[in-house]
């Protein structure tokens, strides 16, 4: 029982762990929503490229590993043995309750206080959505 719910599908982990890096360059591309989240940050572009790329692109993949470490277990633990629960769909449904139960409260919060705009809000929990939907989607079915 504790074996079997404990079982980290590593290739998985890593697939899973590629989808914020990828969700993200598309989702942030200034010609797709990186416009509205760099006004919404008052950013410009050339404040983007003094950063030190590798230090962030490097913090960034670390960060999304130890994500899809902990999402796997939100697909895979217990009660999830049953083979109706191994599929891409039920993977979409958590990544779905996650963002409004998980990422939203905390966004939220952080926005109520920081005065952050509704642009700042929907751009970050609408990019937390479509990747952990994705992520969790191919943890529940790629077991």
């Amino acid at each position: 029982f504790m074996e079997e719910s404990f079982h980290v599908n590593w290739p998985a982990v890593v697939v899973a762990a590629l989808v914020p890096m990828l969700v993200g360059m598309v989702w942030y591309h200034p010609k797709v929503l990186g416009g509205v989240w760099m006004k919404a940050n008052g950013l410009t572009e050339e404040d983007l490229r003094k950063g030190n790329m590798p230090l962030i692109y490097g913090g960034a993949l670390v960060l999304a590993f130890m994500l899809a470490l902990f999402l796997m277990t939100n697909v895979t633990g217990f009660g999830q043995e049953d083979p109706k629960f191994h599929t891409f769909q039920h993977g979409l449904g958590h990544g779905l309750m996650l963002t409004l139960l998980f990422v939203l409260p905390l966004f939220g919060t952080n926005a109520l206080f920081e005065k952050r705009s509704w642009s700042w809000l929907l751009v970050n929990v609408g990019y937390w959505w479509v990747t952990l939907s994705i992520a969790l989607g191919i943890l529940s079915a790629w077991r």
